[in-house]
């Protein structure tokens, strides 16, 4: 595929209406999030049954679809369409993120009894596939983020509430793909600044404390940093740094920290069989006495409580 072709394509994208009639739904389940690929990172050929969107952070890749191959390189995007079959390669050199999410542009079917994926050499089952409607263009969407910052703000916070939110955020997750794929597909915001100096220093912030809970949660380190510490690398005063973020999400950077951990804790609670105590330690708590005590301030109900009052209502 030569370049004067890949640039047509995605200039399609821009340039239709088509984008006013979209109202993307999300596949349930945790098919939204992001991973570190490694270097030489080779993913099996495959079909899958519905539209993935995958971001490309800091590497370059190379996504073959039927044949086809897309230089994908960082800061760049791929919306891949069910019933191709397809892999991608890390071509960095090192190790690469991918963020992804699995999507319908509309909601045609739920998706009970969907596959997500066939392997070669086994063939996909075509009857299952989840189609676009008629009014988006029949093409590869690829291109480059004009606000790359802006849209793994959008994807960071897509993963939170779909992977640990509760049924409400999980139906909010719906605007949040919408905003996603506007900034990704609409010509006319190519040339506006999404963000000042400031709101992408907050934003970073959000991210780091963010990534800082999943570090503890995916036990890749044994406990949270002090927010300080953290912070101490941006060039900026913890004062200056903590007012920019209570102004901008109307909570402090450790308050920020914390609804994430009472999030995943409630999620742990309902879904695992896991003792408290060992929720806590999950979590990065230095005891579960704290993290019961702050969990009954957020929630009202200790963590016991909670789980019991859960199951009853299961």
């Amino acid at each position: 595929m030569t370049k004067n072709d890949l640039s047509k394509k995605t200039l399609i994208a821009g340039q239709t209406t088509w984008l006013q009639k979209i109202s993307p739904v999300l596949r349930p389940g945790h098919h939204t999030g992001y991973k570190e690929a490694p270097t030489f990172w080779v993913e099996a050929t495959r079909s899958i049954y519905d539209h993935e969107l995958v971001l490309f952070g800091n590497g370059d890749f190379i996504v073959e679809i039927d044949k086809q191959k897309y230089q994908c390189s960082s800061k760049t995007f791929i919306i891949i369409p069910p019933g191709k079959e397809h892999k991608t390669i890390n071509v960095s050199g090192r190790p690469a993120f991918r963020y992804w999410v699995h999507f319908d542009w509309t909601y045609a079917r739920d998706f009970r009894n969907t596959p997500i994926a066939t392997y070669l050499p086994t063939k996909p089952t075509e009857r299952l596939f989840h189609r676009a409607p008629d009014f988006v263009p029949d093409i590869i969407f690829t291109g480059k983020m004009s606000s790359f910052s802006r849209v793994l703000e959008l994807h960071k916070r897509l993963c939170e509430r779909h992977n640990y939110g509760n049924n409400h955020e999980k139906l909010t997750c719906r605007a949040i793909l919408l905003e996603i794929l506007l900034e990704l597909l609409d010509e006319r915001i190519h040339n506006i600044v999404i963000q000042d100096r400031t709101q992408k220093l907050t934003s970073n912030i959000r991210q780091m404390l963010s990534d800082a809970v999943d570090d503890v949660t995916a036990q890749t380190a044994t406990e949270i940093p002090s927010v300080q510490k953290l912070l101490a690398d941006t060039g900026y005063s913890y004062a200056y740094l903590y007012r920019l973020f209570k102004k901008a999400y109307g909570v402090s950077p450790i308050s920020y920290i914390n609804s994430i951990r009472i999030e995943r804790a409630k999620f742990m609670l309902q879904d695992t069989v896991l003792k408290i105590s060992q929720i806590a330690r999950k979590l990065g708590f230095e005891s579960h006495e704290y993290f019961a005590r702050l969990f009954r301030k957020s929630v009202g109900l200790s963590p016991s409580e909670y789980r019991e009052k859960i199951s009853i209502n299961n």
